[in-house]
């Protein structure tokens, strides 16, 4: 049986990108920006029970954006706390970049928090979308999942 492996996106997913200018990940004080409620112990979970060392950040951003992830998930501990290695962080520059990267890694669960990422991922065959509202809950092939603790129940 092939191994599983989880990849997630990091905007939304991880981290919050709020539009308060004081946390907001696009401004100066970047490091202040919030994670995703229970983000850190789910992956932590996910690591331990299932997952093991094959768990991946793959991130679609601009190439200047690519430092602030890595400095807000060094000085929030994230590597420490849920066990991905920062070896195991991804970047590109397209949405549809995502789908290439998931297939070399051999990824077999994606979550994201936009559909037309999702919708890009044909070789994965297990597709979270996070924080989906009722419309977007629809689409088949597709699970919608609400919180980082609604993932849990599905995953483990």
């Amino acid at each position: 049986m092939p191994q599983e492996a989880l990849a997630t996106d990091f905007g939304e997913v991880i981290i919050q990108l709020s539009l308060n200018t004081d946390i907001s990940f696009k401004g100066p004080n970047y490091l202040n920006a919030p994670e995703v409620f229970g983000a850190c112990d789910a992956l932590s979970n996910l690591h331990k029970e299932r997952f093991g060392n094959n768990m991946y950040v793959i991130s679609q951003c601009a190439l200047e954006r690519e430092s602030r992830i890595l400095e807000w998930s060094a000085h929030h501990h994230f590597f420490e706390r849920t066990g991905i290695s920062s070896d195991n962080f991804y970047f590109c520059r397209d949405i549809t970049d995502k789908a290439p990267i998931c297939k070399r890694l051999g990824v077999t669960h994606f979550v994201d928090d936009r559909l037309e990422v999702l919708q890009c991922l044909n070789s994965v065959s297990n597709l979270y979308l996070f924080n989906a509202s009722s419309v977007e809950g629809d689409v088949v092939g597709i699970q919608p999942v609400r919180s980082w603790r609604q993932l849990l129940t599905e995953l483990l």
